[in-house]
């Protein structure tokens, strides 16, 4: 688990960095290793833009100095 979070996390952050769309990055598909289970509780594609929202925010974050 922990190395999949690790693996979409940096692939996702990467691609983010190359200027690349959420779309671009799903179809890329940094989680189908992981993304075999049909009852799993989050599918590849909704996971990736979970981490690539998150990373956006921190993103946005980081421009307000507090």
């Amino acid at each position: 688990y922990r190395d999949m979070l690790k693996t979409v996390i940096a692939a996702v952050e990467q691609a983010q960095k190359a200027g690349k769309s959420l779309e671009q990055i799903q179809a890329m598909q940094p989680a189908a290793r992981w993304d075999g289970n049909p009852d799993a509780f989050i599918k590849g594609d909704a996971f990736v833009e979970a981490v690539y929202r998150s990373l956006q925010q921190s993103e946005h974050q980081g421009d307000h100095a507090h």
